[in-house]
């Protein structure tokens, strides 16, 4: 009978992997980014936004000591860092806004529903605690009563009643913003209700140590308003509570704050962009992939109860590792190949013919143009071929070339790709369009290409 195999590459969504999204999460690329400072995750999507701040947060990591054995207490010991995840619900906080109402109002009860929305997921991690009895506070009273005062509702006794009436106000905005003749919600500032639960936390012993990270994602889904309020959350952060955002690449709208301050790299947060020059090229991204599909194939073979030799779960194995070394083999064999030798010294015979230089000079420049691999011999072409301003005079070009100059490298950093094209066209070198490299350089920086 035929054993069913497992397609490790059908699920690229983490919001499809449930439970198990810590399974298929490479830590180490961008572990350095989760500390004390708040990080910018900024990216297109599909590039490992909701991955990274969903597998940092509290639950996939307990899901994650559970599997491998371990229990919450020694998880908790095991954690700098704690966190909270969420997603920003783009249709809620758009219903947010105008509708003959002040815009100060608005950006109240914004608060008072992050607020809210944090506060379900901090109360949940308590509840968990509770449970496990690791968390025994005598001020749970205290902690509900303040928290219900701060809301102007009924007091709660319990985080179980608590819970129950944030979800009431999440309703009750609901209803508000949809319909502005109903009873307005309570404006809070921004962070209220947050700290007052974390610092609840931080008063038992475990946690004195801990830092807390609460991590929004789809930050570009907030209004401009709105990003001023998680932007003075950001701006305050401090080693107990840390404020964290991904957002879509250009998707920042403002970066002011509530108090007239703007937050500016290095000096108020950490900016991680996969969407900068050259990040899809790096060995960086490309060893992101290879450990991403190491983790994928290892669970197959985990499934099927097989023994594996660890080429099997290298994903060059089974694309190949076709890269520019195979073309370029082919074009070393090009009879085709001669011919840009010939434009070469056909050039520098014009500059001999017009006293320029002289045929030594000729003979010296056409050996250091040419005695090189075919990808630089075009490029040497293309660069003599170049008028105007942007024109290189033969001698000029060679001095960059011996000695490797930054301007030099700048042209094959630049060129390097472009060439690769034209000389499989001019060579008539048939170009191979799979490989690792070939689908890392197609995927753009986006993992979720990569995958599917």
């Amino acid at each position: 009978m035929k054993e069913s195999i497992i397609n490790p590459f059908s699920k690229f969504r983490t919001e499809y992997m449930g439970d198990s999204a810590w399974k298929y999460f490479v830590k180490n690329p961008f572990k350095e980014y989760v500390g004390e400072r708040p990080l910018i995750f900024e990216g297109s999507r599909g590039t490992g936004k909701t991955m990274f701040f969903l597998c940092n947060s509290w639950k996939q990591k307990l899901h994650e000591a559970k599997a491998n054995g371990q229990g919450i207490l020694q998880f908790i010991q095991e954690s700098e860092h704690i966190g909270f995840y969420y997603k920003v619900d783009t249709r809620f906080v758009k219903s947010m806004g105008k509708k003959n109402i002040d815009e100060t109002i608005w950006t109240g009860i914004f608060n008072t529903y992050f607020n809210v929305i944090i506060g379900k997921e901090i109360v949940l991690f308590l509840l968990t605690l509770i449970k496990e009895n690791i968390f025994i506070n005598s001020n749970i009273h205290g902690v509900c009563k303040l928290v219900s005062q701060n809301l102007n509702i009924q007091t709660c006794n319990t985080f179980e009643e608590l819970k129950v009436a944030f979800d009431e106000i999440i309703i009750e905005i609901e209803h508000f913003s949809n319909n502005t003749e109903m009873p307005k919600p309570i404006g809070l500032n921004a962070g209220t209700i947050i700290q007052t639960l974390i610092s609840a936390i931080k008063e038992h012993e475990s946690f004195v140590n801990k830092t807390f990270h609460i991590f929004v994602d789809e930050f570009e889904s907030l209004n401009e308003t709105q990003q001023v309020e998680i932007n003075t959350l950001l701006k305050h952060s401090d080693n107990n509570v840390v404020y964290d955002y991904g957002v879509m690449a250009k998707g920042i709208q403002t970066f002011k704050t509530g108090t007239g301050q703007e937050i500016r790299p290095k000096d108020d947060f950490i900016h991680l962009s996969t969407d900068k020059y050259e990040y899809h090229e790096s060995e960086t991204y490309n060893n992101l992939l290879l450990e991403i599909c190491k983790k994928r194939l290892e669970d197959v073979f985990e499934k099927l109860n097989k023994p594996f030799d660890v080429q099997y779960v290298d994903i060059r194995f089974y694309l190949k590792r076709f890269s520019k070394s195979y073309e370029e083999e082919m074009f070393q064999k090009s009879p085709e190949l001669q011919k840009i030798k010939d434009r070469i010294f056909a050039l520098l015979k014009g500059f001999e013919k017009t006293s320029t230089y002289t045929a030594e000079e000729v003979h010296s420049y056409f050996n250091e143009l040419t005695n090189v691999r075919p990808i630089l011999m075009r490029m040497h072409l293309a660069l003599l071929l170049r008028k105007g301003k942007n024109s290189v005079a033969p001698h000029k070009l060679v001095e960059h070339k011996i000695k490797d100059s930054d301007k030099y490298r700048d042209w094959v950093k630049n060129m390097e790709n472009a060439i690769l094209f034209l000389l499989c066209h001019e060579l008539k070198v048939e170009k191979k369009y799979h490989g690792f490299k070939v689908f890392s350089a197609l995927s753009s920086g986006v993992i979720r290409s990569f995958l599917e």
